[in-house]
């Protein structure tokens, strides 16, 4: 019997080092590419233009990953069915971030999302959808930032100037 069974936790006894470059199609990007596979660690790149790997580099037994997407926004616009559904994935994405930013600000308070919705006085369902970006109002971000103690202030930019009002204020 291996220790892996003994102990029901696998064993690895080999690490691989992994590199993630950015730009790797070309210049300095490519040479940190070439740099680490011919060192044996396993690559995860990006490029605007990296086009799919046939490199098996069977004589290491290591397989490239590798896949091609162009990334121009107007090729993106075009995949995902138009501009309206581009704009809705990115409030969508905008709003996660946020929702997730926000459950992180609130583990850093020490607080349960049971906890922080009684202090809201809303389920804890509530407090969920808002950490999901499922409920992203500024009524609603308000409430969960003013219940941690913070204040939720709303940027306005006018290119030569911003103007910044409480959201007291803007109510």
């Amino acid at each position: 019997m291996t220790r892996a069974h003994e102990t029901g936790k696998a064993v690895n006894k080999r690490t691989q080092k992994v590199a993630i470059v950015t730009g790797g199609s070309q210049g300095i990007g490519a040479g940190l590419v070439d740099g680490h596979r011919q060192r044996g660690w396993a690559v995860v790149a990006n490029s605007l233009d990296i086009k799919p790997s046939k490199d098996p580099d069977v004589r290491r037994g290591v397989r490239v990953m590798s896949g091609y997407t162009k990334w121009g926004r107007a090729a993106y616009v075009e995949r995902v069915g138009g501009q309206e559904e581009a704009e809705r994935r990115r409030k969508e994405l905008m709003a996660r971030q946020t929702g997730y930013r926000l459950a992180e600000e609130r583990k850093r308070h020490g607080l349960t999302q049971a906890q922080l919705a009684e202090t809201m006085g809303v389920t804890p369902g509530r407090v969920s959808q808002v950490e999901r970006g499922e409920l992203a109002t500024i009524e609603a971000v308000a409430r969960y930032v003013e219940a941690l103690g913070g204040r939720l202030d709303l940027i306005a930019s006018f290119g030569d100037h911003t103007l910044t009002v409480t959201t007291t204020e803007a109510a």
